[in-house]
């Protein structure tokens, strides 16, 4: 299937770029440029199988997962529109964590790494498939883990695998992995749900915890306590940092990508 380029709106060191497939479906694929990388912020699928409540992507069916050439066009794409890919001495990371589910297109997913010049690869699951995970795939994993609560998590996010296969998927995986935790207001921002993550790391070997601002949206808000969350891990002796992605006002930021973008203008 071909893909075009339909519109790319730029913020900062972020950029968005909008692709329409052949069968008419737009997908959307973030770039940016920090000072010690490059990120390609890749989609894997045309809606989402995880259906996570508090993301944009969680109310969108799986209408199909896209494909090796599709992925490895729009990768190439955005190479060919920044000149800053020339720059040798900054690395290139390209990132599965757009929208869908990227263990639910593992095989796809992988040919595209096989394929494409890059040296460092990333991806970003929900929590579903996991057993999609093996020794072979050599990249690093972020394991989402809204709450260590399996009645919170199993609410927020319905179709994650249960926590014990979480936590064996991470123990097992022997490259350079980490935990994921959106810090919503009122949900997971509080001592008790940083003491059960705690817990969690501890029992998958201490794996770095990853705070990320949330960002608002389906009536979920960012938390005012991420100071203190982290100091909660910290005192629990985690390995643990707060981190804030890139692109908010565009809406190219985690869990963004399908909130509505009318007002971006189409490319000529």
């Amino acid at each position: 299937m071909t893909v075009k380029l339909a519109r790319v709106q730029s913020s900062g060191i972020t950029k968005k770029y909008h692709f329409l497939t052949e069968d008419g479906y737009k997908v959307k694929v973030a770039h940016v440029t920090r000072p010690e990388k490059i990120i390609v912020c890749q989609s894997t699928q045309i809606g989402c199988s995880g259906m996570c409540r508090f993301c944009s992507a969680g109310n969108l069916p799986l209408v199909r997962n896209l494909t090796t050439d599709e992925m490895c066009w729009m990768i190439g794409e955005v190479c060919r529109r920044n000149a800053d890919f020339d720059n040798v001495l900054k690395p290139v990371l390209v990132s599965f964590m757009g929208t869908g589910e990227p263990l639910a297109n593992s095989v796809e997913v992988r040919h595209v790494m096989s394929r494409l010049p890059f040296s460092r690869f990333a991806l970003s699951t929900s929590g579903c498939n996991l057993t999609e995970i093996t020794p072979y795939w050599a990249l690093k994993v972020q394991f989402t883990l809204v709450s260590a609560n399996w009645r919170t998590r199993k609410d927020l996010q319905p179709h994650v695998d249960p926590l014990p296969q979480l936590r064996n998927a991470i123990r097992r995986y022997p490259y350079a992995k980490g935990i994921n935790v959106p810090l919503i207001a009122n949900v997971n921002d509080n001592e008790r749900s940083m003491e059960e993550i705690a817990e969690f790391s501890r029992r998958v070997g201490g794996v770095n915890i990853k705070l990320n601002r949330y960002h608002p949206m389906r009536g979920y808000r960012s938390s005012d306590y991420a100071g203190r969350c982290l100091e909660w891990l910290l005192e629990r002796g985690c390995s643990a940092e707060y981190y804030e992605t890139d692109g908010e006002d565009i809406l190219a930021a985690c869990g963004q990508f399908e909130l509505s973008d009318s007002t971006v203008e189409e490319i000529k």
